[in-house]
């Protein structure tokens, strides 16, 4: 064999190595997208991962209702509306932990601050 026939032999099996490589490759996509829309259908589906009465706490509420709120209802955030029901924010659980813990620090130094002899 000449060192042409060599090569084309070489290509050959190179690109029907590569052939094979991108049918798998398909073929484990397929799977994958398979198992993601059943494992993620219910977070895509509206109907389902939505409730259909949304909560919201009051601008004037105090922390501990709105705590109370997110644990009762299950949730992270809670939408803030005013008194005639717009929308006006949205407070996050995160928030709220961050509030409280500067209040306690701002407590702690005040009580330091005021000790007796």
């Amino acid at each position: 064999m000449s060192a042409t026939n060599d090569l084309k032999v070489d290509l050959r099996r190179t690109v029907a190595d590569l052939r094979r490589l991108v049918y798998e490759i398909r073929q484990d996509v397929r799977v994958a997208r398979t198992d993601a829309r059943k494992h993620w259908k219910p977070f895509l589906e509206p109907q389902i991962s939505m409730s259909r009465d949304l909560v919201t706490v009051r601008e004037d509420e105090t922390i501990d209702g709105v705590a109370f709120s997110m644990r009762k209802h299950g949730v992270r955030r809670l939408p803030v509306v005013d008194a005639e029901g717009r929308l006006t924010g949205l407070v996050a659980f995160d928030d709220m932990v961050v509030l409280l813990s500067r209040e306690l620090g701002e407590t702690v130094a005040t009580l330091q601050d005021n000790r007796g002899p």
